[in-house]
């Protein structure tokens, strides 16, 4: 989930996946299974 949110959200801004995206994807990720 989290690698496939930074994916999308690189790929909807036109630009290449950044560590910050991923970390983001991660946060994310943990914050739903909560």
């Amino acid at each position: 989930i989290a690698q496939g949110y930074a994916f999308s959200r690189a790929n909807s801004e036109k630009r290449a996946v950044t560590i910050e995206d991923i970390e983001d994807g991660y946060a994310l990720a943990d914050s739903l299974e909560e």
